[in-house]
């Protein structure tokens, strides 16, 4: 897109979209602990049922229903209430918790509060700079987190025999149908039953 856009202009809509940028990480980090009560709660005792049951009775249509339930669950809490429930899990050092705990707070201060404390910087040039670097840090600050949430549930992913190299494969082609517009039936199975 050519754009005939002023130096300001271009500032300003780089700022907005930094910010953007942080705030999608900070949703991808709220989707991170949402997997981690996946596999540690709904595939723990799914796995632990199927097991008992030497895998008869297995519905598979209740199974993706209540998966989707499940999730939909967790996409309706606030991150505040995703943490504390994630907190409880041994499989997240202390450290790593709170990681979490001050993402959260970070998260809620660009949420709620940002744009009124930072006025006075969106104003100048090198104000607008100042946020666009603030800005950057918060979303690789994010992008870490939710790299190290998913390297602690790895060993959840691995007693439940969820194979890293499954999941990759499965991004690969879900991002794929989305890319080509394929129409995604539901949460669980993307379409890929």
């Amino acid at each position: 897109m050519d754009e005939d856009l002023d130096r300001q202009d271009w500032e300003i809509r780089e700022t907005f979209a930094y910010y953007g940028r942080a705030l999608y990480m900070a949703s991808v980090v709220e989707v991170a602990l949402a997997h981690v009560l996946l596999y540690s709660q709904f595939m723990k005792e799914v796995r632990d049922e199927f097991v008992s049951k030497i895998g008869t009775k297995f519905d598979r249509s209740q199974y993706e229903r209540d998966f989707d339930r499940f999730m939909s669950d967790q996409f309706s809490q606030t991150m505040g209430n995703l943490m504390k429930r994630v907190e409880k899990f041994a499989d997240l050092d202390e450290s790593l918790k709170d990681r979490i705990a001050d993402a959260k707070k970070r998260r809620d201060f660009l949420a709620h509060h940002y744009w009124r404390e930072r006025s006075i910087d969106f104003a100048t040039s090198a104000g607008r700079k100042r946020m666009r670097d603030e800005l950057n840090a918060d979303a690789e600050m994010f992008a870490r987190l939710d790299r190290d949430i998913d390297a602690a549930a790895a060993p959840l992913r691995a007693h439940l025999g969820i194979k890293d190299q499954f999941v990759v494969e499965y991004t690969r082609k879900f991002i794929e149908r989305v890319e080509r517009g394929d129409p995604i039936e539901d949460q669980c199975t993307g379409g890929m039953k």
